[in-house]
């Protein structure tokens, strides 16, 4: 355990450059909060739209999904990292070290979400101030809860992308099937629009699902949207799609990493 540990540790120390990268972003922010501001406004100005979010609660929506984008988007580079370590023989170095490569994979990847959350929560609660002008309001107290989800939505973030990589073992080029659980993701996540504002039965169908518990139920949370006994209900489910989706994980990969060959190049 120490030693990922020490992967996380090391991840910290590169602490500026996550800062750089995450501030580079936040200074993009106002400009696409200005344009989300502007569309939303154009739209609940000029037509009917789904009475379950008001207008200051679609910019709020945005305002953090933007915030939680940042924290769990990292973990899509899990797929290409491991293609690329397999197809290069790098992989020589992971299976001849007293490590697993999937945790080693989470471990590293743990490192920048923990940065980003705990420097997307500042901006929250820096910015919340700038945002009451606009009606946006975040429900303070369900922090804990919201930082639990989004801890387990990374969690299945990371396990979906690093199980697409493990399918290097049989297939030449995984990239394609990545890039389609990227747009699989974006439409029953949340990540485009609310699901709450989905047809009924498509909201039926992203209950069966993970991915609305990668970026709807954590900004869901604290929007206060989700009644507290819900809550708890809502992580029990996602607690247990955590676990499915790590037992996943280790199979594909103990059935994998026996046929690996090292070519190199």
């Amino acid at each position: 355990m120490r030693k990922y540990i020490r992967t996380m540790y090391i991840v910290f120390r590169r602490l500026k450059e996550f800062l750089v990268n995450f501030i580079g972003q936040m200074m993009y922010f106002p400009i696409k909060f200005a344009i989300l501001y502007f569309i939303w406004s154009y739209i609940y100005g000029n037509s009917a739209v789904d009475a379950s979010y008001s207008f200051e609660e679609m910019l709020g929506y945005y305002f953090i999904l933007a915030i939680v984008q940042t924290c769990i988007m990292p973990c899509g580079l899990a797929a290409y990292e491991e293609w690329e370590t397999i197809n290069s023989g790098k992989m020589n170095l992971y299976l001849t070290k007293p490590i697993s490569y999937p945790i080693y994979m989470y471990a590293e990847k743990m490192g920048s979400f923990l940065i980003y959350m705990a420097t997307g929560l500042l901006f929250i609660y820096v910015t919340v101030f700038v945002m009451q002008f606009f009606g946006v309001e975040l429900v303070v107290r369900h922090t804990g809860w919201f930082c639990i989800s989004l801890f387990m939505g990374f969690t299945i973030m990371v396990n979906l992308f690093t199980i697409i990589g493990h399918i290097t073992f049989w297939v030449e080029n995984v990239l394609s099937l990545r890039d389609n659980l990227w747009n699989i993701i974006k439409i029953f996540s949340g990540e485009i629009f609310p699901i709450a504002m989905y047809p009924l039965f498509l909201q039926k169908i992203c209950g069966f699902l993970p991915f609305q518990y990668i970026y709807f139920q954590p900004i869901s949370i604290l929007q206060g949207k989700i009644p507290v006994d819900k809550i708890v209900q809502n992580l029990t489910v996602q607690a247990g799609w955590c676990l499915l989706l790590i037992v996943v994980n280790a199979i594909v990969w103990k059935k994998g990493n026996i046929r690996y060959v090292s070519q190199g190049g």
